[in-house]
């Protein structure tokens, strides 16, 4: 049996942006959003050849021991700086920090949009945004002479019955638990927990509430909703604002 035309249409969407069927102002339009893409590309290149053309010269005079060696020597002979330690802590208490930070960010968003209701909801939303607002220095000062007496407890703790793991570990025994990774990635999991909750409730915000509302109606519950229907249905965005906030842990570290 033929299609009709309007079947056709509907089975084979056409691509009509940017083929000559808009008028000048979308063209315009069209162009400039265009470039204004490619050059967000181009400048990610351009940083990238740019840090590496600085970082060639000690490359090439200690080769890849400037990247995972530690030695940090300078004499009137000879300078050694090798950056393996600092790279090897920013990566282990970014990752901590995110491993912290994501569960909690999803939590907070799940419960500003699909729990919380009128003023507790926008509340919530400003004591997020406030906190995302909140300079770096502050809340590294809080860890400093807040969280971390509190947490050394903690962290001795996990450090005697579990300090073959690293990130548990401390470079020199008990007496140095204000080094320990795991007080570094709270502090750094409040400072990121803003942003992934941010990027997390926009994206629960658009999701069908009729979908949650009919799964709950046939006896599903709060936990086997999020599960089942939420979370594969947002995890791209999710993984979007987790990326986000491990752009900023590493910068902060």
């Amino acid at each position: 049996m033929p299609k009709t035309a309007g079947q056709q249409d509907l089975a084979q969407p056409r691509r009509v942006l940017g083929k000559g069927v808009l008028n000048r102002g979308d063209r315009l339009f069209f162009g400039i959003t265009s470039a204004a893409a490619y050059f967000a590309f181009i400048l990610v290149g351009l940083i990238l050849v740019f840090l590496v053309a600085q970082a060639w010269p000690a490359l090439q005079e200690q080769g890849l021991a400037f990247v995972y060696g530690d030695k940090w020597e300078v004499t009137e002979e000879k300078t050694i700086l090798q950056i393996g330690p600092m790279l090897y802590g920013s990566i282990l208490i970014a990752l901590l920090g995110v491993l912290i930070a994501t569960p909690m960010a999803i939590a907070t968003a799940y419960m500003i949009v699909f729990i919380l209701k009128g003023g507790w909801a926008k509340l919530a939303t400003n004591l997020i945004d406030l906190l995302a607002a909140l300079p770096s220095v502050i809340i590294g000062l809080w860890g400093v002479l807040v969280f971390t007496p509190i947490a050394q407890g903690w962290a001795e703790f996990l450090h005697q019955y579990l300090g073959w793991i690293p990130l548990f570990a401390t470079d020199k025994g008990t007496t140095s638990l204000n080094s320990s990774p795991f007080i570094a990635g709270w502090i750094v999991a409040v400072m990121i927990v803003p942003i992934i909750t941010s990027v997390t409730r926009e994206i629960f915000s658009q999701f069908d509430r009729e979908l949650v509302n009919g799964a709950l109606a046939l006896g599903a519950t709060r936990w086997t909703v999020f599960r089942r229907v939420i979370l594969p249905t947002t995890s791209g965005g999710i993984t979007g604002g987790v990326l986000l906030g491990l752009g900023r842990a590493i910068g902060e570290t």
